[in-house]
């Protein structure tokens, strides 16, 4: 697993549910494991003040990271593929 400070990279995982209190506040996220079917609760560690905020910015920053392992795979993709027309001539 890749860590980058407090964030880890989770293979095959896929997000199933978000999770509430009674007043409506974010407690906990359910994560799904895609090779094993096994699901886990994983506690929200955002709280007090702004934690709305805190949990919007952690999910940009997420998505900001998949954009940028997604144009790092399509580079790696299209430089394979590069490689291959070159060494077929």
């Amino acid at each position: 697993m890749l860590e980058y400070l407090q964030m880890s990279v989770r293979y095959s995982t896929e997000v199933r549910a978000f999770e509430a209190d009674d007043n409506g506040k974010f407690v906990a996220v359910v994560l799904e494991d895609r090779t094993t079917g096994a699901s886990t609760r994983h506690p929200a560690s955002v709280s007090g003040r702004g934690s709305t905020k805190k949990l919007a910015c952690t999910v940009g920053e997420g998505a900001a990271a998949a954009i940028q392992i997604r144009y790092h795979l399509d580079a790696v993709a299209s430089s394979r593929m590069s490689a291959g027309r070159k060494g077929g001539r």
